[in-house]
């Protein structure tokens, strides 16, 4: 198998962990599921493996729940603004 083929396992593998994550949490079959996508660039001597997502993504790995929400425990945003 080529280094190419295990990069592309990986990269598969951790958008379908993604995605089980947000099913685990209940907030699979929208925009953020649909957007998770990576692509591999290579090149002579290095290759770069992007993971791709929705903006808000990092928001929802925080569990903020959103403007009008409830506040999620633990979290350092509300309503999308980080507390001081």
């Amino acid at each position: 198998m080529a280094l190419i083929d295990y990069i592309n396992t990986f990269g598969t593998n951790v958008i379908d962990k993604a995605k089980s994550n947000l099913k685990k949490e209940d907030k699979r079959e929208g925009p953020l599921e649909e957007s998770l996508s990576y692509k591999v660039n290579v090149s002579k001597n290095s290759f770069q493996l992007d993971i791709y997502a929705e903006n808000y993504w990092k928001y929802v790995d925080y569990g903020v729940k959103g403007v009008g929400g409830t506040k999620a425990d633990k979290t350092i945003y509300v309503n999308g603004e980080k507390k001081i």
